[in-house]
C-alpha cells in the first residue's frame, strides 16, 4: 500500500502472520517482542508526546494455550504498551455466552498487572463472535487510576 509501512511476523509451521501497517509519515520502527512461546505479536514504538510507546499486534491460534509469560513478554520492558489483536477467549463481560479458561487468565493477568481490557461492542465478525480485545498497559508500576490521570 503506497505510503504505509508493513511490519510482519509470519507463523513458521502452518499460514497465518501478526502484521501491522504504518503510515509512512509517522515516525516509528519495529522491535522484537522475545520470550514468546505460545502467542504470536508483532511490535513497532512510536513517539507520543515526546514518549516511546509500543503498539503490538497480537494473535493466539485457537488450539494454543493463553499463559502469562506470554503476556509478560509482551509487557516487559517497562514502556507504556498497547496490544491489539485477538486472543480466541471468550467472556460474557465481552458479549459473549460462556468464559473460557483464557479470558479467565487475561482478565486476571490484567487486574494483577494493573492492564486494561477493552473489547468490541459489536460483531467482529460474521456469524457474531466477538473474541477481539485491546489490553492497554500504561507502566507496570503504576496503579491504573494513576495511569489514567496521565492522559
Amino acid at each position: 500500500m503506497a505510503n504505509y509501512v508493513c511490519h510482519r511476523n509470519d507463523r513458521l509451521t502452518e499460514g497465518g502472520a501478526t502484521a501491522k501497517l504504518v503510515r509512512s509519515a509517522i515516525g516509528h520502527h519495529g522491535v522484537p517482542v522475545q520470550g514468546l512461546e505460545h502467542l504470536e505479536a508483532t511490535a513497532i514504538q512510536v513517539m507520543m508526546a515526546n514518549k516511546p510507546v509500543e503498539i503490538l499486534a497480537a494473535y493466539l491460534f485457537r488450539t494454543r494455550p493463553l499463559i502469562a509469560s506470554d503476556l509478560s513478554a509482551c509487557l516487559g520492558d517497562g514502556l507504556p504498551v498497547l496490544i491489539a489483536g485477538d486472543p480466541n477467549a471468550k467472556h460474557v463481560q465481552r458479549d459473549s455466552r460462556l468464559i473460557t479458561k483464557r479470558s479467565r487468565l487475561l482478565r486476571d493477568y490484567a487486574h494483577n498487572n494493573s492492564c486494561l481490557i477493552h473489547g468490541p461492542n459489536t460483531p467482529t465478525t460474521v456469524p457474531y463472535n466477538p473474541m477481539g480485545f485491546v489490553l492497554g498497559m500504561k507502566y507496570a508500576c503504576k496503579p491504573v487510576k494513576e495511569a489514567l490521570a496521565d492522559h
